[in-house]
Parts: structure tokens; C-alpha cells; sequence
């Protein structure tokens, strides 16, 4: 007989142990099958894990060891450097870009800017040390049938090609856009593609940090008269990511290191030893699924959408489907969610995924080519003023890219199903800006408590009934009772901290699994237990 798992999982990059994370929290048995074996080295396409990420994985209590892994040498700032080349003008810097520093009220953690494969074995660790969890490495989802009751999954061994099967309650396709189980769903993403031919190397070049002439930072921007590109450090031992984009010449290959190599050389303005790694063509979408569950099966991360990379949102939403997909899972599994609640997946992540892959379409319409002018590398003043006009375009254009807080922070499941609306006006919300609001489907607004402690740090694993003031005790114990007899896990939490009434304007709160609101109010509703049976999907 076919082994039995409650949850398959196809694909191992974030979506994936992501959701095997959550699910394994809560001791559901999952299995995450991947293609590559393990520890094998994939060119990054990803360097930054955001503060919303970063405060999932304080969640998973990985932050930490996260933080300490990233093996960018320490002498370079966590800066975005516009510049003409390495041994050119810098035009604008951007400091401290990656939010990785400095205590703020708004969120729990800092950003991380360190490459994909780091960010994949934090996840792969954190997954591998669950009991309720494991790996297959070198193996791939071939196909699956649906049955009433469960799935079956059919894989194949990538070296040998031996094929072996599993049953499963629920299927996740995490396995990328040419990813078996959409496809095998029929389900096509919709929107712009082809949007633009990129290239993107990893290479070997020691000596490229002495030619930094224009100090020292973990990503450049090159605008120049040739050619636009990013460029930036992946450790400590001299390898670099370098991408050619937006537009690709027409005179190279984009699978060619000779030339990408060429035009590597044009964007530091010198010749160096240099050797290639990996990587090569790779194509802008702007793609989303119109659905991303149909039956036991769903998708999630770039099974369900491609985005465009200006603003690092890549991986970072697709862990947050891993997320949301995972406690609705192993609330179902654990027999408390509701026969609706798995169908609020799809009605939450593609609305907020729709926001964020909107921002980052608009951050891609500016590219080096609408940057550059004319007499930008000269020298002297005739140079510095043009410069200094470049400057302006990229602090006017650009700057939401980087700072890009309101679209970390400020997604919402507005419309949700699980989710009572209070009837009060919903907060503004920009790409660059986040208010923060106890708006039911906003998340949670954070705050640093007297004590030290992170106030995500005191919410419960499940739901969490917050009381932040008033005399509410009474009306929280309406809202525990009638949890507890629809077998709802909750906690109640009284925080006493100045300030914190004002911030969620109301003496109640009940915060999700993942930290956003989905009630809250100064009295109990009239039937609690309706309450309760909204927020779990009954």
C-alpha cells in the first residue's frame, strides 16, 4: 500500500516549508517532496527575507538563527547604491535600505538581506527538525488523482527514474510555474507575460570588492551609457550576483558568459578575473492563478503567480500563502475549521498577492533606460548637474521600492468571509507608507511592550482574544466560553500597555493564527457563538 500523509507537499523553495512549518507546528504529517537533492546549490533569485517574513520566522523561532547565517562579508553596509560603474559617480544611496537595523514600534523584526539558498535552509532546517515532518530529496510530483476522500500522488526519483506513490488528505503544489499540479488542476495564470528578457549569473570574482571605487554597498544599480544591471555580493569568499535587465541588449546572449561577462566589465568600467558559477536567461512576468485550490489540491508561491522582481516581493508573498494556506489546513485537519474555511484561501491570498504584484508591476515600468541621460558620465559640473537631475527621477520614482513598508505590512484580507467587519473606514494604504490599524483584516499592529517583549510575542499560538483595555472581562469570557464549545483553540491575553487602547480602538481584539484581526469591539456580540463559528469557516 501507497504510504498515507495528511499533507503532500510538491516543491521545496518557500511556499512549501513554509507550510510544512505551520501544519508542522501543530503536528500534522507532512511530507515536502523536491525535485533538487539536498544542499544543492541553486542560483539565487531572491536576496532579501522582509520584515514580514522575518517576523513569521520569530514566529517559527528561527529569526535568530537566520540573522547569524547570512555569510555577506560584514563590511558591506546594507546599502542600494545608484551608480554610473564601479569606478564611476555614485548618483544616490539609498542607506540602510534592507531595514535590517533599528528598533521600530511598527514591526517585530528586521529585515534580512542575505541569498536564497541561505533563506532555503533556514526553512529546510526548522522543517527537518519537526517530528511531524519530513523531506524527499530528489524526487518529483509526476502526477495525482483526486478521490472523494484523498489524493494519490504519483512521484518519480530524478536520478533513476524509479516511480513510487502516495496518499495524501490534501495536495500543495509549491513547484514553480512549469509545476506539475496546476497544471494538472487545468488552472492558467492570467495577466502580462513576457515582459521582459533579463539574464542573471552568479560568478566567481575575488578580486571585485577592491574595485568598488564607489564604496562599499549590498546591491548597485548601474545607469550608465551602455548598459543597466544590478550587481552585489552573495558571501564572504567572492561571488557575486549579477543581472542584466530591463532592457537586454540586443547585441548579447543572455545565456552566454562571454557575455555577460563583456558587459559585466562596461558596468565596473574595468577587467578583472572572473569565473561563472551558474545562472543565465530568465523572463519578467506579471502572472496570477484566478484561483488557487480546486478539490483536496491547491498551489501556492510561483505555482500561483510570477512577479516582477523590482521590490524583492517574490519569495516573500509566497511564503505568506505557505502561511495562510497552512493554519486553515491544520484547522480543518484538527477538526475545528469549518466546512468553508479551506475556500478562503484563494479569497484572501489572491487579493493580497493582486495588491503587492500591482506595486511591483509599477516599480518595473522605470528602468535604467527611463533613468539615464544624456551627459550623466561626464566629468566636472556639466556631469554633476545632469547627475544630480538622475537623482532626483530615482528619489521620486524609486524610492518606493525600497521603501516599501506599506506593502509588507499593510496587505488585508478586505471581503474576507472569516473576517466581521467593524463597518469603520479602512486606513489608507501605498506601496510606501503603512498606517497601522486593528481594522478587522489588517494585521495585527505591533508594539514594543515595557517589558521588552515583542507584543506578537504574548498572542497564542491559535486565536488569541486580546484585551487591551476597559473593563472587558466579562464580555472576553462570553467570547472564551463560546470558543471552548465549538472547540475554537483560544487564548486570552491582557496587556496593560499604555497606549495600546488608542492603537486598536477597541477593548477587545481576536487575532488569527497569522496575526491579523478578524474581530474586535468593546462588548461581545450579541451571540458569541456566531462569532466564533464566522472566524473558523463554519
Amino acid at each position: 500500500m501507497a504510504k498515507s500523509y495528511d499533507v503532500v507537499i510538491s516543491g521545496g523553495g518557500a511556499a512549501g516549508p513554509a507550510l510544512a512549518i505551520e501544519l508542522s507546528l501543530r503536528g500534522i504529517d507532512v511530507i515536502v517532496v523536491e525535485q533538487t537533492e539536498r544542499g544543492a546549490y541553486k542560483a539565487p533569485r531572491t536576496n532579501l527575507t522582509n520584515i514580514r517574513s522575518m517576523e513569521h520566522f520569530r514566529r517559527w523561532g528561527i529569526a535568530d538563527t537566520h540573522r547569524a547565517s547570512v555569510p555577506i562579508d560584514p563590511d558591506f553596509p546594507d546599502d542600494f547604491a545608484f551608480v554610473t560603474r564601479l569606478n564611476g559617480y555614485e548618483i544616490v544611496r539609498f542607506e540602510n535600505a534592507v531595514a535590517s537595523s533599528g528598533r521600530n514600534d511598527l514591526f517585530a523584526e528586521n529585515a534580512v538581506w542575505a541569498e536564497q539558498g541561505t533563506i532555503e535552509r533556514s526553512l529546510r532546517d526548522r522543517v527537518e527538525a519537526a517530528p511531524s515532518a519530513e523531506y524527499r530529496w530528489g524526487t518529483r510530483v509526476v502526477g495525482f488523482e483526486q478521490m472523494d476522500d484523498r489524493v494519490r500522488v504519483e512521484l518519480e526519483h530524478v536520478a533513476t527514474g524509479e516511480r513510487d506513490e502516495l496518499e495524501c488528505l490534501y495536495l500543495a503544489g509549491c513547484d514553480g510555474s512549469r509545476g506539475v499540479v496546476r497544471r494538472g488542476l487545468g488552472i492558467r495564470m492570467e495577466g502580462k507575460p513576457d515582459l521582459n528578457i533579463n539574464s542573471g549569473m552568479s560568478l566567481r570574482a575575488p578580486a571585485l570588492k577592491s574595485l568598488c571605487h564607489v564604496g562599499l554597498a549590498v546591491m548597485y544599480w548601474f545607469v550608465n551609457d551602455d548598459v543597466g544591471g544590478w550587481l552585489g555580493p552573495l558571501d564572504a569568499e567572492g561571488t557575486w550576483f549579477f543581472h542584466v535587465i530591463n532592457p537586454f541588449p540586443s547585441d548579447a546572449d543572455p545565456d552566454s558568459f562571454e557575455d555577460m561577462r563583456r558587459l559585466l566589465y562596461m558596468c565596473v568600467g574595468e577587467e578583472f578575473p572572473v569565473e561563472y558559477v551558474s545562472g543565465g536567461k530568465w523572463v519578467t512576468h506579471s502572472l496570477l492563478a484566478p484561483t488557487m485550490q480546486q478539490g483536496r489540491a491547491f498551489i501556492a508561491g510561483d505555482a500561483a503567480h510570477l512577479i516582477p522582481p523590482t521590490g524583492g516581493f517574490g519569495m516573500n508573498i509566497s511564503l505568506l500563502d505557505g502561511v495562510d494556506l497552512g493554519w486553515k489546513l491544520a484547522a480543518t485537519l484538527g477538526g475545528w475549521g469549518g466546512p468553508r474555511l479551506l475556500d478562503t484561501y484563494t479569497t484572501e491570498r489572491h487579493a493580497a498577492d493582486r495588491w503587492v504584484i500591482d506595486a511591483q508591476e509599477r516599480n518595473n515600468r522605470i528602468k535604467s533606460e527611463e533613468l539615464h541621460q544624456d551627459g550623466m558620465e561626464a566629468p566636472g559640473e556639466t556631469g554633476d548637474r545632469v547627475r544630480e537631475s538622475v537623482k532626483r527621477m530615482i528619489v521620486t520614482e524609486k524610492a518606493q521600492e525600497f521603501a516599501s513598508l506599506g506593502c509588507q505590512l499593510g496587505y488585508r484580507y478586505e471581503g474576507s468571509p472569516i473576517v466581521v467587519d467593524d463597518g469603520s473606514p479602512w486606513p489608507e494604504v501605498s506601496q510606501p507608507v503603512y498606517v497601522p490599524s486593528a481594522h478587522p483584516g489588517c494585521l495585527a499592529p505591533h508594539r514594543w511592550l515595557a517589558d521588552d517583549r515583542s507584543l506578537y510575542d504574548v498572542l497564542g499560538p491559535e486565536f488569541t482574544l486580546l484585551k487591551t483595555g476597559g473593563n472587558g472581562s466579562a464580555e472576553a469570557e462570553r467570547i472564551v466560553n463560546a470558543a471552548r464549545d465549538r472547540g475554537l483553540p483560544l487564548e486570552f491575553v491582557e496587556v496593560g500597555e499604555p497606549g495600546l487602547r488608542a492603537l486598536y480602538e477597541a477593548d477587545l481584539a481576536l487575532i488569527r493564527p497569522d496575526q491579523h484581526v478578524a474581530w474586535r469591539g468593546d462588548v461581545a456580540p450579541g451571540d458569541p457563538a456566531a462569532l466564533v463559528d464566522r472566524v473558523r469557516g463554519a
